[in-house]
């Protein structure tokens, strides 16, 4: 077990300096390139009732305004998410929704959703937000 991690340590020294085999020639030459996303579309967001939407032509993410869920996230017209989107603690009791960055205020630029509520003895806030061409969303 140790021998193999020295060898791959060596490995990973020699292809940091530059040095290479043909093996590593060759598989270097067989990776995708990634190309830049060149979308600048304005952000929206859209007040479903019990869900917010956040939209900039790349990403689009739905908000359960009582928890705080994610309860999508597409890139580029696919759900990248399964069940999921729950924070390790999410708001309960009075959940207080606002909309702390209206994007009709700021040419699309920006917006910014916020959820404040109590779990247990603890004031939770969860904020989402998203910004014109940009591929993810903040949280």
């Amino acid at each position: 077990m140790t021998k193999s991690r020295v060898v791959y340590v060596s490995t990973l020294f020699v292809a940091m300096l530059g040095w290479s085999s043909a093996g590593a020639q060759q598989a270097a030459h067989v990776l995708p390139k990634v190309e830049k996303v060149t979308v600048n579309a304005p952000v929206t967001l859209t007040d479903n009732g019990d869900t917010w939407t956040l939209d900039n032509g790349i990403v689009k993410a739905a908000i359960n305004k009582s928890n705080s869920h994610m309860t999508s996230l597409v890139f580029h017209g696919t759900n990248t998410m399964g069940p999921g989107g729950i924070w390790e603690q999410t708001p309960s009791g009075q959940v207080t929704q606002s909309l702390t960055l209206d994007p009709a205020t700021n040419g699309g630029d920006r917006a910014e959703v916020a959820l404040k509520g109590v779990n247990g003895r603890m004031d939770i806030e969860v904020r989402y937000a998203m910004e014109r061409g940009s591929s993810g969303i903040y949280t």
